[in-house]
């Protein structure tokens, strides 16, 4: 994916409840790079690591509720300040 990408947005949530703000972030990144102000830079690197998927239950759910309020308001603050 990296040799044929200009950027990649992964989803930092599972399940993936941050649809909007990595969109957003993605968004932003696109008009910054036609505006000329940002120049995507790719890179690869393979680590060995699995993501334990198992832990993905309902203890989540407040801090994940939390997690997306502060990464909102980091957009949003963002936002006022371009």
């Amino acid at each position: 994916m990296a040799r044929h990408a200009n950027a990649l947005f992964p989803y930092e949530e599972y399940p993936h409840t941050d649809i909007y703000e990595t969109g957003l972030l993605a968004a932003r990144a696109m008009e910054q790079t036609l505006a000329g102000k940002l120049t995507p830079t790719m890179a690869y690197r393979r680590i060995p690591f699995l993501l334990p998927l198992f832990r993905t239950g309902a203890e989540r759910i407040c801090i994940q509720k939390l997690e997306r309020k502060l990464n909102k308001s980091k957009i949003e603050q963002g936002a006022t300040q371009t």
